[in-house]
C-alpha cells in the first residue's frame, strides 16, 4: 500500500500521471506480473473510517469508497502512476459498512447511478458528500471539505485509535488516497 500525501492530483484530473518511487514501482510491477490473474493495481480514494461489528467482534474499518484501475508507466529513468478514470467503480463493501441494516442490490445500484462521474473536482466531491449524507445519517462528511488536500497516513492512523473512533459515533469519510 502506498498512501498519497498532500494533495490529490489524479482523480480530479489535475495531472494525468504522478511520479512513483522507483523501488516501489519495480516491486509492484514484479508482483503484478507474478500474480496477474489474481491481482490488479487499484487506486482507492475517499476512505470510510469507523468501527464495525462482525460475529460479535468489533474491528476497525478503513475502506476506500472509489476504486480506480491504475497503471504504472516507465519512461526513461522515471516511473509514473496513471488512472483509468472512466472505469472507476464503487467499493460496495464500503457502502455495506455504512448501512445500519442489510441493503438491497437495487438500493446500491440507485446510489451508484446517482453518483457523479469522474473526474472528481471539488464540486463533484460535494455532490458525493450530500448524496451519502442523505442516505446514511451515521456518516460524518465534514472532512471532505478539505479536498483536494489529503490526510496523511499518520493522521489516518491517529483517527483509527480507539479514543478517536469512540468520538465518531458512526463513520467518517475522509480525503485520503492510496495505491495498492
Amino acid at each position: 500500500l502506498l498512501p498519497m500525501e498532500q494533495s490529490e492530483e489524479l482523480i480530479n484530473d489535475h495531472s494525468p500521471k504522478i511520479p512513483l518511487p522507483e523501488v516501489y514501482a519495480i516491486n509492484t510491477l514484479k508482483n503484478i506480473q507474478l500474480f496477474e490473474k489474481e491481482k490488479e493495481l487499484i487506486y482507492g480514494s475517499l476512505f470510510i473510517l469507523g468501527e464495525t461489528t462482525s460475529l460479535g467482534k468489533t474491528e476497525k474499518a478503513c475502506a476506500p469508497l472509489l476504486l480506480f484501475p491504475a497503471r504504472i508507466e516507465h519512461s526513461g529513468e522515471e516511473y509514473y502512476l496513471s488512472l483509468d478514470l472512466e472505469n472507476f467503480r464503487i467499493n460496495e463493501s464500503a457502502i455495506d459498512l455504512l448501512a445500519e441494516e442489510a441493503i438491497s442490490d437495487d438500493f446500491k445500484a440507485k446510489l451508484i447511478k446517482n453518483l457523479p462521474t469522474a473526474p472528481f473536482a471539488y464540486g463533484a466531491i460535494g455532490r458525493i458528500s450530500r448524496l451519502l449524507q442523505k442516505q446514511f445519517n451515521n456518516l460524518n462528511t465534514e472532512p471532505l471539505l478539505l479536498f483536494p488536500e489529503l490526510w496523511s497516513m499518520a493522521k489516518v492512523k491517529r483517527q483509527l485509535q480507539p479514543k478517536q473512533l469512540a468520538k465518531l459515533n458512526g463513520y467518517s469519510i475522509i480525503p485520503a488516497s492510496a495505491l495498492g
